[in-house]
């Protein structure tokens, strides 16, 4: 049984001993390492952005070498993006090792980190602070992407069950510059973006702004969308000591949704098994009002200083608006239920929802460096309060069928028979106490303890639903180094989830805890740097959804497996990034009620099913991702790169599995003075593979070949 209420005997005599000490026995350390922090902080101090990461600080919020972590954390660079074109974060997180990228309905990113979806089992972070995760991110203003990889409830709270991602956004540089970009490629695909910095005479107060533009016609019919974004943000540098730091950003997605194709209903099987290749992969069977419309803001206010050399105090208020209107076509699988020579149709409703999510929070910690004795240690004290608001209203129709082969529409916004299916009014606040102590026994010898209290009072008024949560979920692990190019490292962490506002009535949190332990070497003088890494994860009382979207089942899910990270600096202006990850995945304990047909009056009928031994959903064994890039003296550069996943499926029924994909892309550019010219191709074989549809009763054809021109100008 996974830890839930309880806290391990170990670690509850061990913290107030470590307190004691701390508070008592205390020196004040030289500042030989300053490390404050980094990317979500105002001061930092050390190297970011480089060609081949060395420092992280999402495992810990201290700015600390990757090899001396005692966890796998990912890295894309703000460099390896340029050089693959990438416009999303689904694009940049194929390159992480353990994470399979797909879409949700065309609006919004979905990652299955270690066999677990993001949705329910991640948690989305933007400078520190969380995000909405059904949106789709757009890399215009990021620097750099870091994944946590495992349970990240003893820094984050509650969600991050299987992962932690963190956009670390563009910071003001306190000097002059100008970058504009532009691009267009097939499916008349159109987008510039700008990133330009001004400071005054005397370096105290720096601006930057970044903002973006894109348009596309997408390859599919009907399926267009258009994203813009702003984010200026303005740093102030407050004497000697302190910084201060303010980011706005703005962003709109309007989009089209895409639930793909129909699985076709087999007569035999008594289950939808069978993709409809003899038609166009184009074919869109939505009704054409379909819409999700996306705004979001997002508010940070940055507040750091140094009190001494061993303690720093920094504050960051954080705020998130969230509007989402959306109409989406729900596709039910095909069945034969016309006459004549195209007898099948495809079952259809629409959802119809008005979303606004609302986040304040404040993250007060203190980052202190101290030695007890023989012992360093590099300490992070923290308190967070936070409240989200959830006001959201679910309508669903019933839309008339429309034939496979032949769709014609005829639903109208005014023939719509709109019934209420799901409304809320909830507002969840959240006190929590967190704490993580790297301790320094010897140059060869770490060991990090931590953990996070989480006090939570969630309370939904329209149903009258109240829930308390008092969680404990701590981290504990170890690095060995017997030498600066190799390390051996070991944690375990828990972690919990609590129920979304779709729960009506009492519910047990979610609950996670994984066991991994590894290797990190650092080869060629630095120049090679891989992780290997083993894990055990596990989670209990999934929350399970029946036809009526109440969740009154629980299920249990557990995943191992093996990632191997690798990053080569081959020779000079040569880099090679590669990863593989061998996942074994398993519903251990699963049960649910998914719809299994219709009556005479084209009601559906539902029948409660056992997928317990099941594969979860889109949990391929093998994902293997490489990327080399060369620049030559001459301006010319190359990259090529590959992707591999074997086959998967769709839905834990595991009725349809989709065939594995080999996938190609290449670039070449030219920089010749202040301008970069440049060209990418994408799916280069052209291969025709399928992604995340909707459930087990649709997918979506992926991307053909498609090449992408663009140019860059910078002062």
């Amino acid at each position: 049984m996974l830890a839930g209420n309880t806290t391990s005997p170990f670690i509850t005599r061990l913290l107030p001993i470590l307190t004691i000490v701390f508070l008592f026995g205390a020196n004040p350390v030289s500042a030989e390492e300053t490390h404050y922090s980094s990317g979500d902080t105002i001061l930092v101090v050390g190297q970011r952005n480089e060609t081949i990461p060395t420092m992280n600080d999402i495992a810990t919020k201290l700015l600390i070498p990757l090899r001396l972590t005692p966890v796998s954390v990912g890295i894309v660079t703000e460099e390896l993006n340029r050089a693959q074109c990438n416009t999303t974060l689904g694009d940049a997180m194929k390159n992480v090792g353990g994470v399979n990228c797909q879409t949700g309905s065309g609006t919004h990113d979905v990652f299955i980190m270690r066999g677990f979806g993001s949705l329910e089992n991640g948690l989305i972070l933007t400078d520190g602070a969380a995000d909405p995760k059904v949106t789709s991110y757009n890399l215009y203003n990021l620097e750099q992407i870091e994944v946590l990889k495992g349970p990240g409830a003893f820094l984050y709270g509650g969600s991050p069950l299987s992962g932690t991602i963190n956009l670390s956004t563009k910071k003001p540089l306190f000097d002059n510059f100008f970058n504009i970009t532009g691009s267009a490629g097939r499916f008349q695909t159109r987008r510039s973006t700008i990133d330009m910095g001004a400071t005054n005479p005397d370096q105290t107060l720096a601006v930057r702004v970044n903002g973006m533009y894109q348009q596309s016609d997408n390859y599919r019919d009907e399926k267009k969308y258009d994203a813009s974004a702003i984010n200026p943000v303005v740093s102030w540098r407050l004497g000697a000591r302190s910084q201060a730091r303010l980011s706005f950003e703005y962003v709109n997605n309007n989009y089209q949704p895409d639930y793909g194709l129909p699985l076709i209903f087999d007569m035999a099987t008594q289950s939808l098994t069978r993709a409809p290749d003899d038609i166009p992969k184009t074919n869109s069977y939505q009704v054409p009002f379909d819409d999700s419309d996306q705004k979001i803001i997002r508010i940070k206010a940055d507040w750091q200083t140094k009190i001494n050399p061993s303690l720093v105090i920094r504050n960051k208020f954080y705020y998130t608006d969230l509007d989402w209107e959306a109409k989406g076509t729900l596709l039910l699988g095909a069945r034969p239920i016309f006459y004549g020579e195209d007898p099948y149709g495809v079952i259809r409703s629409l959802t119809i929802l008005d979303d606004r999510q609302k986040l304040v929070g404040n993250q007060l910690e203190a980052l202190w460096f101290v030695d007890t004795g023989p012992l360093r240690h590099h300490l992070i004290i923290g308190l967070e309060a936070s409240q989200l608001t959830d006001k959201y209203q679910m309508d669903v129709a019933q839309l008339p069928p429309i034939n496979l082969y032949d769709p014609i529409e005829y639903a109208t916004e005014e023939s719509l028979l709109i019934f209420p299916y799901l409304t809320a009014d909830a507002t969840s606040q959240v006190i929590a106490g967190y704490t993580v102590d790297r301790i320094t026994f010897s140059e060869k010898f770490q060991a990090f303890l931590g953990g996070r209290y989480d006090m939570i009072d969630y309370e939904e008024t329209l149903v009258k639903t109240e829930r308390d949560y008092q969680k404990f979920s701590p981290l504990a692990g170890a690095v060995f180094a017997p030498t600066e190019e190799l390390s051996f490292y070991g944690s375990f962490g828990n972690a919990f989830a609590p129920p979304s506002t779709r729960v009506i009535g009492e519910r047990e949190a979610e609950k996670s805890e994984q066991v991994e332990i590894g290797v990190k070497s650092r080869l060629w003088q630095g120049r090679l740097r891989a992780t290997l890494a083993l894990y055990q994860l596990e989670k209990d009382h999934i929350a399970i959804p029946n036809e009526t979207g109440v969740i009154n089942e629980i299920g249990n899910q557990k995943s191992k497996g093996a990632e191997l990270e690798i990053t080569v600096e081959a020779a000079s202006d040569w880099i090679v990034w590669a990863s593989y990850s061998y996942v074994d995945a398993e519903l251990t304990e699963f049960w649910e009620r998914p719809q299994v047909g219709v009556d005479e009056n084209q009601q559906p009928i539902y029948q409660s099913m056992n997928r317990s031994g099941n594969r979860p959903a889109f949990t391929p064994e093998n994902l293997f991702n490489i990327w080399t890039t060369k620049e030559f003296s001459n301006g010319f550069g190359a990259g090529v790169g590959a992707r591999y996943y074997s086959s998967q499926f769709i839905a834990s029924d595991n009725a349809f599995k989709i065939d594995g994909a080999f996938i190609l892309d290449a670039s070449l550019s030219y920089q010749i003075g202040n301008f970069r010219w440049s060209v990418n191709g994408k799916n280069l074989t052209d291969k025709s593979y399928y992604t995340r549809g909707f459930g087990s009763s649709s997918v979506i054809p992926a991307h053909p070949i498609a090449v992408y021109v663009g140019m860059e100008f910078s002062l």
